[in-house]
């Protein structure tokens, strides 16, 4: 443990003495002072963090060229230690490392950044934002983006500056998929409907642009998000046809464009079928069955789970055996304090007022309705052809009651992660396809361990950050991988380690 606090305090320390002249260091009081006067991009950061580290150099020369002669339409850079100051970073829903956000002197929120990490990816983000010419690169909407009937095809080269401004509705498909082809036709239509409006209706092959389709999670065809402002705003999980999509893309945009050839109006807004939880009714969850939402307003995930969250309380609101609630913890607080709520938003199963289970899954719509159904003993009804086709998993959960029997013999090659891991998200695609090309072999299994749920596992074999990758022959850890993530680095490193014969 010694050690570890040693290296712990070696790595801040050789963060801090890091040249950054340029950059502003703001603590709290600081940072809600300055964001109300100018632009500001904000690097929220920790010193241990490796890819906070890696990000400096060019986060420096961004903070030379904006800070170091300020103008009145220039942003401010500026970063913020988590370590230091964790009120302002839990504020501003900081759960991973670096975290990057635009404010605007009207907004204390910010807009979360997902782009690049490379000086010209910053440099066009914020360009873009100030609404300025002058920017390293063309902005993504002078960009030669190639159209196919209408439809703009967004590849790993153009979509990170593609999606940075303005409204992006995104088909992520694969050419063999029967669901993607027989959406084509309304899909077209939809593009030839906001042709030279708004929003951008764009598609990515994922069997061509596999990096993209990773980064976004995509783990099924067809798959349908929508962008604004280079943040994902939304996944789309309703019917896959012209109407069902024009009312999608009015109701998010909040602005209604009609067709010409079209004399339909789009639907009212439903009312609302979650519970609200306050602290005089709370105790109505001391009987059945409840999935609650712990959040906060002003709290950027929450904000984007709300969309999912309404839905589900749709789609249960006819079945008596459970209740979809949410309690605000900014006016009712007393409510948020027996669980553990130590950030937004805080997913609870409650069973007769008791927390029985910490939901910690995607928060899309159809993750959180499988969960639901299976907290109640139910499987999920069938989809009868209008979602994705069902996957086979090939990666092996481990648990704490599981790990040491099943590593006992045999190569296992094992994934320490955490479901709030932005790093670890980005990776599954590929760790679900190593799984999916070693299936059944003799020796190598491909297994994952949540150290949320297993700490104990997690501890024992000194996972310190997420993801960690370890390699097991017949109990003992032999090796560690730090190489690449992707598919190809994985399948070598595998490869690499099996007995020769079993290649």
């Amino acid at each position: 443990m010694n050690c570890l606090l040693f290296l712990a305090g070696l790595l801040a320390l050789t963060f801090a003495d890091h040249d950054i002249k340029y950059v502003k260091k703001y603590s709290t009081t600081e940072f809600k002072d300055a964001v109300t006067k100018n632009p500001h991009f904000v690097l929220f950061y920790a010193p241990w963090c490796g890819h906070c580290k890696r990000t400096m150099p060019a986060y420096e020369e961004l903070s030379e060229k904006y800070n170091e002669n300020e103008g009145s339409k220039q942003a401010t850079i500026a970063m913020i230690d988590c370590t230091q100051h964790t009120d302002i970073c839990s504020e501003q829903g900081v759960n991973g490392y670096p975290t990057i956000k635009y404010f605007e002197p009207s907004s204390s929120e910010g807009d979360e950044y997902f782009g690049g990490r490379g000086f010209s990816d910053f440099d066009q983000y914020i360009q873009a934002k100030l609404g300025d010419t002058g920017a390293t690169e063309k902005p993504a909407e002078n960009q030669n983006i190639e159209t196919s009937n209408g439809v703009k095809l967004y590849t790993n080269d153009n979509f990170d500056a593609a999606i940075q401004t303005g409204h992006h509705f995104v088909k992520f498909f694969a050419p063999w998929c029967p669901h993607c082809k027989n959406m084509v036709k309304d899909w077209e239509q939809l593009a030839g409907l906001y042709e030279d409006r708004s929003v951008s209706v764009a598609e990515v092959d994922c069997t061509q642009h596999q990096a993209i389709c990773g980064s976004n999670e995509i783990k099924g065809y067809p798959t349908l998000l929508f962008f604004s402002n280079g943040r994902m705003v939304e996944k789309y999980s309703g019917a896959r046809n012209i109407d069902a999509f024009k009312e999608f893309v009015a109701k998010t945009t909040n602005s209604e464009i009609k067709a010409s050839e079209s004399q339909e109006e789009t639907v009212p807004a439903e009312v609302t079928n979650v519970k609200v939880y306050t602290t005089k009714n709370f105790a109505e969850t001391n009987t059945g069955h409840h999935f609650v939402k712990f959040y906060a307003p002003w709290c950027p995930h929450c904000q984007n789970i709300a969309p999912a969250w309404e839905k589900l309380g749709e789609a249960f609101n006819d079945d008596d055996t459970v209740t979809i609630g949410k309690v605000d913890c900014t006016t009712d607080s007393e409510a948020c304090k027996k669980p553990e709520v130590s950030g937004y938003p805080t997913l609870w199963w409650m069973t007769d007022g008791k927390y029985v289970e910490k939901y910690s899954g995607p928060r899309d719509f159809e993750d959180l309705k499988e969960f639901v159904n299976s907290m109640r003993g139910k499987k999920d009804d069938a989809k009868h052809g209008t979602v994705e086709d069902k996957k086979v998993e090939y990666v092996q959960t481990l648990t704490v009651d599981t790990f040491e029997d099943s590593i006992s013999e045999g190569h296992y090659f094992i994934k320490f992660y955490a479901p709030w891991c932005g790093h670890c998200k980005r990776m599954a695609p590929a760790w679900e396809e190593l799984g999916k090309k070693f299936a059944g072999h003799e020796i190598i299994s491909i297994a994952e361990v949540d150290c949320t749920k297993n700490r104990e596992i997690c501890d024992k074999h000194e996972v310190t950050g997420f993801p960690t990758l370890y390699y097991f022959e017949n109990g003992q850890r032999i090796s560690e991988h730090n190489g690449g993530r992707d598919l190809e680095e994985l399948v070598k490193f595998v490869q690499d380690k099996l007995p020769h014969d079993e290649l």
